[in-house]
């Protein structure tokens, strides 16, 4: 368990790292709190070149994330063969009253996903002034989460800048987005799948159940759609002043 405690200024790397480098030759994980972890700060953390899981929070209550630089396994900018388990922030379940914020995660399968594999849903965790670039999918949200994305920028995610599901059989998140950007989300160039018709991923935002408010965010090039509800009774959505 960890209480009160800051951990700050580190780098995680293979060595060496460079462009081309195969998912084989990547590392399993980076940092975990697998206890309870409460009142923390985690400033300032670097994990390149990872297969496996870079940062998982499991217990979470009032921990700030500042500042964290996730860089998975790549071959080069436009390959599709990423690592299918790598996720770079993994809330694992029992997170509440927790931040992840000024950090950027890139070339994983999920960046940032919320799920109850450790416990309870979670609750009350806000992602802001971040950025996803070149993952399978940006925010993923397996449980009944309440979430605040503001100020975050998606660029060229393959398939879904921000997912909703149900895999745990809970659903039902809370999401709440603003001020946000998507840009050429299921760009043709990473995933083929998004030239044909009809788009069921390739969107901004895909949202199972539970209940969506998006305000003052922008989609642009966006293959699929821009914000997609493959299931309308199950979801509650409110979308002003978007563009």
């Amino acid at each position: 368990d960890c209480f009160y405690c800051s951990l700050s200024q580190i780098t995680i790397t293979q060595n060496p790292l460079y462009y081309g480098v195969s998912a084989v030759h990547g590392f399993g994980r980076g940092v975990q709190f697998l206890g309870a972890s409460e009142h923390c700060t985690v400033d300032d953390v670097t994990v390149l070149g990872f297969t496996g899981i870079a940062f998982a929070l499991a217990s979470g209550f009032q921990t700030i994330l500042n500042r964290l630089n996730l860089n998975g396994v790549y071959e080069d900018a436009t390959s599709t063969s990423l690592s299918t388990t790598s996720v770079g922030l993994h809330i694992t379940g029992n997170s509440r009253v927790s931040s992840l914020s000024g950090s950027f995660i890139q070339y994983v399968v999920n960046g940032t996903m919320f799920d109850r594999s450790s416990g309870a849903s979670n609750s009350q965790f806000g992602i802001e002034s971040s950025g996803y670039y070149y993952t399978k999918r940006g925010v993923v949200v397996e449980d009944a989460s309440r979430i605040s994305i503001e100020s975050v920028y998606f660029n060229s995610i393959q398939l879904d800048g921000v997912y909703a599901g149900n895999a745990y059989g809970v659903g039902n998140a809370k999401i709440h987005i603003s001020t946000s950007t998507f840009y050429n989300n299921g760009a043709p160039e990473i995933v083929s799948s998004c030239n044909t018709l009809p788009y069921t991923s390739c969107n901004g935002i895909t949202m199972w159940t539970g209940y969506l408010s998006v305000s003052n965010t922008a989609f642009q090039t966006t293959r699929g759609r821009g914000i997609y509800l493959p299931s309308p009774s199950d979801c509650q959505a409110v979308v002003a002043g978007n563009s």
